[in-house]
């Protein structure tokens, strides 16, 4: 992603998660048998300090993390210009 994408999407206030959380959460997932079957979503550290989390949920409830995390996705089209 070009460095002028990212100011602005920054600009509309997107968050970026780090590479490496993304990495842990691979390692976690593929050393921790108490996790089969189960998704971890790679989020930003200030939602979880380890930079993932367990999505421990099949549905969305009013107040909650992972509905606003999805409304934000709807939200922000990946289509966003640069001009």
């Amino acid at each position: 992603m070009s460095d002028e994408l990212v100011d602005k999407l920054t600009g509309y206030g997107v968050k970026f998660a780090a590479i490496e959380d993304a990495s842990s959460a691979v390692m976690h997932l593929a050393s921790d048998t108490s996790l089969n079957g189960r998704a971890l979503a790679v989020v930003t550290r200030d939602v979880d300090p380890r930079g993932y989390m367990d999505l421990r949920e099949d549905d969305y409830r009013e107040g909650e993390f992972l509905l606003k995390a999805s409304q934000e996705v709807r939200q922000t089209s990946h289509r966003i210009g640069t001009q």
